[in-house]
């Protein structure tokens, strides 16, 4: 009985972590941008997506990843909406207190992360 447990146990592992694509890697590689193609929904013109950051290693705060509720102007901007950290790695682990930003948007600069984001989410076939 607790062998189907764990495996039913690891199974929801498998699908809580099924629709995250890669999207970048920042230039040190310490943390990896994932984009979940379920979660992309236009809002009142504006696209919005959960964007997932893994770390390579936990870090000083005890975050092993975060996920960010971000909005996407598809004519180069972008704003970050929600924040929640958590314990362990690829959204895992013990949520931490959430954090609501005050939506202000910021242009993307080409190449930066947040144009990789930009580029993923406002594909035609997302939206």
């Amino acid at each position: 009985m607790k062998k189907l447990f764990f495996l039913f146990l690891l199974s929801l592992c498998g699908i809580a972590n099924a629709g995250w694509q890669v999207v970048v890697n920042n230039l040190d590689n310490t943390k990896t941008y994932y984009v979940d193609p379920t979660t992309i929904q236009n809002k009142s013109g504006y696209l919005r997506a959960w964007i997932l950051v893994d770390y390579s290693t936990i870090d000083e705060f005890k975050t092993g990843s975060n996920k960010t509720l971000m909005e996407f102007d598809c004519n180069g901007r972008t704003r970050s909406l929600v924040f929640v950290p958590y314990g362990g790695r690829m959204g895992q682990g013990k949520a931490g207190e959430q954090y609501v930003y005050e939506p202000k948007w910021y242009f993307a600069t080409p190449g930066d992360i947040n144009s990789h984001l930009l580029n993923f989410v406002c594909q035609p076939r997302w939206n």
